[in-house]
């Protein structure tokens, strides 16, 4: 996607922002330590899973040990609870 750039008003390549679902990140984790358990360097990994180190960090302290059946699971009881 081009957009204005602020830089001297020229065009650059802007990469928007994406959400991820809880359960997209559960996966995205899983699959980066099997990648890091067969010794490919973080940097090609994050590449891969297009997301940031800080990111990467993040996501694992928040979720570490979360399964996605345990996520669907508690997304379930969220959705009962609200309505």
């Amino acid at each position: 996607m081009r957009e204005f750039s602020p830089f001297g008003g020229e065009e650059s390549l802007v990469k928007k922002r994406k959400r991820h679902g809880t359960e997209e990140i559960i996966r995205k984790l899983r699959d980066a330590e099997m990648a890091l358990g067969r010794g490919e360097s973080l940097a090609v990994v994050l590449q891969r899973l297009e997301v940031s180190e800080h990111t990467f960090y993040r996501w694992k302290r928040k979720f570490a040990g979360v399964k996605v059946a345990d996520a669907k699971r508690l997304r379930e009881l969220e959705k009962r609870m609200v309505g």
